[in-house]
């Protein structure tokens, strides 16, 4: 997994994760998320931000007027040389990144076990869906599964936003 932290021209930092390298065709990693919480933007800017990051990690492409595709560094696409690009490989924390948001405290050893077998861009997906999950919930009104079972039942893999 590669996380980007974009800082520089605005008060905070914009993170972007990307996940796993595929083959062939998908062989940059996809993107996953782009967390605006640590950025102090208004609606505006973080349309802007968010309609830039490239959808995979790697060469940017950028289409210019006319059609024509070229690559152009993230700065460009970003139209600023006032940010700062870091890049760092992440590995996901089980308590910091998963248990404690989740807040549904029972059967950690269970969970901790299902945490361990599955792969990093299943344990990504489970993370950066969790928020989705819990909106979804309170929409509903309906009660958190354990933890143990959103895991291995992969209910990350749902799509809560549009249910």
């Amino acid at each position: 997994m590669k996380k980007i932290l974009v800082t520089g021209a605005f008060e905070g930092s914009v993170t972007v994760l990307y996940g796993e390298a595929g083959v062939g065709a998908d062989a940059y990693p996809p993107l996953l998320c782009v967390d605006l919480r640590e950025a102090v933007l208004n609606d505006e800017r973080k349309r802007f931000i968010v309609n830039r990051v490239p959808v995979r990690y790697g060469p940017a492409k950028w289409e210019k007027e006319g059609g024509e595709v070229v690559m152009v560094p993230w700065k460009d696409i970003w139209g600023t040389d006032k940010l700062v690009f870091t890049e760092m490989d992440i590995e996901l924390d089980f308590e910091a990144d998963f248990w404690k948001p989740y807040g549904h405290k029972i059967n950690k050893d269970r969970c901790l076990k299902e945490w361990k077998v599955m792969t990093v861009p299943e344990r990504a997906m489970a993370v950066t869906r969790l928020h989705a999950y819990l909106r979804y919930l309170s929409r509903k009104g309906t009660g958190k599964a354990d933890p143990e079972n959103y895991l291995k039942k992969k209910y990350y893999k749902n799509d809560y936003d549009n249910l």
